[in-house]
């Protein structure tokens, strides 16, 4: 668990097979230690999301992420509801969520690591979709001046910068997909 706390830079493609259009999200993660709780990282994300035939939105999540015997991560909900396991004894593995009527499954990949991915793939009545994330290590969060930017904007003009070097992250690089 140590190895997620700090900064990650994400890069995010989102193709919805219903309506046939892809949404892209350049932002970044934050994986923090949770005081009051031994073994658990608080993750929050923030970034800029494009949808086609929409104009960018400030998209976020939170969630937490805490050990389990085993090499297992439990992801749960910021109320405390439960989403799904991960294995980290395995280097690409997968997990599934029920929130009915939808089925969520999703596919992690650490064996490049600190860059790792996600792929989620999304069916119900009204979802079919296919979400692509790659996370790229950026640093310690104890450097961090806040814990997100609000916007690939933001973090592309350096208003959130590391105390020390004023190293930023760029949102012109290519996915990968």
């Amino acid at each position: 668990m140590r190895g997620f706390e700090g900064r990650w830079t994400i890069l995010r493609e989102i193709a919805d097979r219903k309506n046939g259009t892809i949404g892209r999200l350049a932002g970044q993660a934050v994986f923090r230690k949770i005081p009051e709780r031994k073994g658990a990282l608080f993750y929050e994300e923030r970034g800029e999301l494009v949808l086609e035939g929409a104009g960018p939105m400030t998209a976020e999540r939170r969630y937490v992420w805490a050990e389990s015997d085993g090499g297992l991560i439990e992801v749960e909900f910021e109320d405390g509801g439960r989403f799904h396991t991960i294995d980290l004894n395995r280097t690409m593995p997968f997990a599934d969520h029920f929130c009915t009527p939808d089925h969520y499954w999703v596919n992690y990949d650490f064996r490049d690591w600190p860059v790792w991915h996600c792929e989620w793939h999304v069916r119900g009545p009204r979802k079919d979709y296919r979400m692509r994330s790659r996370y790229r290590y950026m640093g310690d969060v104890s450097r961090v001046l806040e814990a997100c930017a609000q916007s690939a904007r933001e973090a592309d003009s350096g208003q959130v910068r590391e105390r020390e070097g004023g190293d930023r992250w760029q949102s012109t690089q290519p996915t990968g997909f």
